[in-house]
């Protein structure tokens, strides 16, 4: 009876320590919320053989050709699912949602979805990754740090 009881106890105490552990866990739709500035574009796989610099600049112009985002410099994620991308001439606002298991960022507009990795998330940086599918294979990784 004695075993039941310890077994018993040591169950319950392990069942509060997952919840307990499970309501501290940082949501990774509160982290997103708020401003985040645009820094780098990274390129893993480029087909195109130039310099480091003008390859940057040419597989963002061809792999973001056809993205909501390409010309965003300034997310801007609101607690209602609202994205609001600032760019230099523009500002558009799309619909934000993270589906899977968190780590997968969507975004709506009209009837256009885009799906990227959500590869890092902390309070200060954001990382997404996409797969290009235009006339170069690739990833490109999106870096943002926040404002």
């Amino acid at each position: 009876m004695k075993t039941l009881a310890r077994y018993s106890m040591i169950l319950g105490l392990s069942v509060l320590l997952i919840v307990i552990l499970a309501c501290q866990a940082t949501n990774p739709e509160n982290l997103m919320e708020g401003k985040w500035k645009e820094c780098r574009w990274e390129y893993e796989r480029s087909d195109l053989q130039l310099s480091v610099k003008q390859s940057s600049e040419t597989v963002k112009a061809i792999a973001g050709e056809n993205l909501m985002i390409h010309k965003a410099e300034q997310w801007c994620f609101y607690p209602n699912g609202l994205l609001r991308l600032h760019g230099a001439s523009y500002t558009r606002d799309l619909h934000w949602a993270i589906k899977g298991r968190g780590n997968i960022l969507e975004l709506k507009y009209g009837t256009i979805i885009e799906h990227y990795q959500l590869s890092q998330l902390t309070p200060k940086k954001l990382v997404l990754n996409f797969e290009t599918e235009t006339q170069m294979r690739g990833i490109a990784r999106l870096t943002f740090e926040r404002i």
